[in-house]
């Protein structure tokens, strides 16, 4: 129970930072077309899509903002603009509207955004606007959805003959569907053509947990910071993970024996590790379930407690060497940074589930 209380006065340190400002410098453009500079909360690209929740200075309230309340607004490097679309995907069919980010412009402007764990685009000209999407596939690999950008770029690629051949390979990517939309712009109207597409860089941050799990006698703590790495331009899922973590798995078990009879074995496992694990999350929205795996350099501190010679199994151990990381979890992201997190852990031991409290420091 100390290792529990330890893991709860963490997990209050970190609920605190919810009092911390998320709000960063940006402007809105009103449908009079005047700016108003003030303050937008952080999201991510999927909310941002459905509102901007703006102040206009640090000590005012907040006001929500939808599609079509006003023209645009910019904050960080990127820049969302009101657009109203016939959305063609067959499974929806009706007259949509978001906030797209601005990728290209020129004779062809091309946007992005994002839906849950999907990403669209936009590409308007002066008299039409059209709705791109992948295909959709099921967990087994079956066709749920045709795509149809491919389709589109064929459309609008037929005055540039140079591009005409090359619509079928095009990746889906940001950079892949800016490089084509941008040379397609430069064919046909090339001083109107302008990038605002910037390559993602990589992106490192502290990420901390702390969390257990009290079950009757048996028990979980784990700690862990690492130093998390992805390339967003690569894959916006999988992750680089490395850091120090430290587990105590407290297990009592009944044994039984011809002798001695029925008896209790307390065993506790202590484990100090400085792993490296890819971690892959199944989606990017609020609820990240996830997985991860590989190695670590690992310490292991097994202590048995109670009478020693009523204990017929293996004596407490101390190990010292390379190990294996198998787990997987699922968070729940509450603000900027602050997850609710619940984590299996396989590392020497297979150790009980963690629930807890996770920060990310960006």
């Amino acid at each position: 129970m100390k290792h529990l209380s330890i893991a709860i006065r963490m997990s209050f340190i970190f609920t605190s930072l919810i009092a911390q400002s998320n709000y960063k410098s940006g402007y809105l453009v009103k449908n009079n077309k005047d700016t108003v500079r003030g303050f937008i909360l952080e999201a991510i690209e999927s909310d941002y899509s459905k509102l901007v929740n703006f102040k206009s200075d640090s000590g005012s309230s907040a006001r929500i903002f939808l599609p079509g309340d006003i023209q645009s607004f910019g904050v960080g490097s990127g820049i969302y603009k009101s657009i109203s679309f016939l959305n063609t995907d067959p499974e929806i069919l009706k007259r949509d509207s978001c906030f797209a980010r601005k990728l290209i412009t020129g004779k062809y402007d091309l946007f992005v955004f994002a839906r849950g764990d999907r990403q669209f685009y936009l590409i308007k000209n002066d008299t039409s606007t059209y709705f791109l999407y992948n295909s959709l596939l099921s967990n087994n690999g079956e066709l749920i959805t045709q795509g149809n950008y491919t389709n589109t770029l064929n459309l609008i690629s037929i005055p540039c003959e140079k591009l005409a051949s090359r619509y079928d390979r095009v990746g889906y990517g940001e950079k892949e569907m800016s490089d084509f939309v941008l040379a397609l712009n430069k064919c046909i109207s090339p001083e109107t053509a302008v990038s605002y597409y910037q390559k993602p860089k990589s992106v490192m941050q502290i990420f901390l947990f702390a969390g257990g799990l009290p079950l009757g006698k048996n028990s979980q703590l784990t700690l862990d910071g690492s130093l998390r790495v992805s390339v967003p331009s690569v894959n916006k899922n999988t992750f680089l993970n490395i850091g120090l973590h430290y587990s105590s798995t407290h297990v009592i078990s009944n044994r039984n024996d011809y002798y001695y009879g029925n008896y209790t074995v307390t065993s506790t496992y202590n484990i100090f590790s400085v792993p490296l694990t890819i971690q892959y999350d199944f989606t990017r929205g609020r609820i990240r379930p996830y997985v991860y795996g590989g190695v670590g350099l690992g310490y292991l501190d097994q202590k048995i407690l109670g009478t020693i010679y009523q204990y017929q199994g293996p004596l407490p151990t101390q190990k010292f060497g390379i190990s294996l990381i198998v787990g997987g979890g699922i968070e729940a992201w509450i603000v900027k940074g602050l997850y609710i997190r619940a984590d299996y852990r396989y590392e020497l031991v297979s150790q009980y589930p963690s629930i807890g409290i996770a920060y990310d420091f960006k």
